[in-house]
């Protein structure tokens, strides 16, 4: 493979210049040249950092651009949660009855006591269709992703509308121009690349709701400028979204608490995202009011976590030390 494509989009006064050296040298390393991705960092709602590098598609050496789609992994589970959250403040849907009020027909003998609240901070037990819950609903924390899936069910059926178009509403609402449920839409989307090899996927098989939406960095920092300054819900449930329900046992970060479809840990509001192939980092830190995020499109070992996501701790400890 050709020397990795480095391509310096943006990096205007205001975040502190040692950090954007610091990203920079690091980006330059020997030792990161595995990185092929894209930084982004936002300070008060302005790009302070934004840089590319590697390939779109490394077969081509066609060069990452900032406007790059990408499938985003978990980092979907906070959207479908604040679709949630707008459908409660609607009165369509109530965060603590069963699913069952409204999925009648649900075969799972568990829509009768699973929760909405329980769906997306993480302890609702559920593991898959046609399967008992690993444990009583509430008591403890067990990452889920096709919970993700019944609560977009519970969406659909509420609302009328298929879980696509209420994406698509709210994408359109926030001004997130490139973001979209998996589909003919994705004219920028990159390659996604796992052990050397490109990765094709059945989009129709994908578990969309709580891992497969597609974005950008630009559009996924104007969503965490939105979101965390009130520009997209009401107070009470933003503050239900970030007050921490549950807590993450076992995490590359150490102890990590979950509010809904959020990690909340030293004064970061997160969400990391993997799907073979991408990988995701989207992070909101309050006080300072700075957005991080970094998307990838080639993952080496999905066994290895801790390697996999090297280069995006690195640069977090970078901008949040």
């Amino acid at each position: 493979m050709k020397r990795l494509f480095l391509l310096t989009i943006c990096c205007i006064a205001g975040f502190h210049s040692f950090a954007q050296s610091a990203i920079d040298s690091l980006l330059g390393l020997p030792s990161s040249a595995s990185f092929n991705g894209i930084v982004a960092v936002a300070e008060n709602g302005k790009m302070q950092y934004l840089k590319s590098r590697g390939f779109a598609d490394p077969a081509s050496h066609t060069p990452l651009r900032t406007d790059q789609q990408f499938l985003i992994g978990s980092v979907s589970k906070q959207i479908t949660a604040v679709l949630v959250l707008l459908a409660a403040e609607k009165g369509q849907v109530d965060l603590h009855a069963p699913i069952r009020r409204y999925l009648p027909d649900y075969a799972d003998k568990w829509a009768d006591s699973v929760t909405l609240h329980q769906i997306l901070n993480h302890t609702s037990g559920i593991v898959m269709w046609g399967q008992p819950l690993a444990f009583r609903p509430g008591s403890r924390f067990q990452y889920s992703t096709v919970s993700f899936s019944v609560a977009a069910d519970v969406l659909e059926k509420t609302s009328g509308k298929t879980y696509a178009a209420l994406a698509e509403a709210l994408f359109k609402r926030c001004g997130m121009r490139h973001s979209m449920v998996p589909g003919p839409g994705m004219k920028k989307l990159a390659t996604p690349y796992e052990k050397g090899r490109a990765v094709t996927f059945d989009y129709r098989r994908l578990p969309v709701p709580g891992g497969a939406l597609v974005s950008t960095v630009e559009d996924l920092t104007r969503w965490n400028q939105l979101l965390h300054t009130g520009k997209i819900l009401q107070d009470s449930s933003y503050r239900l979204m970030i007050t921490p329900s549950s807590v993450r046992p076992t995490h590359r970060w150490g102890h990590v608490e979950y509010g809904y479809g959020i990690q909340i840990m030293d004064g970061e509001l997160s969400h990391n995202g993997y799907i073979a192939g991408y990988h995701a980092t989207c992070i909101w830190y309050p006080a300072q009011q700075i957005s991080l995020v970094v998307l990838e499109n080639i993952t080496a070992d999905p066994a290895d976590m801790d390697g996999t996501y090297s280069m995006q701790d690195k640069i977090r400890a970078i901008v949040h030390p």
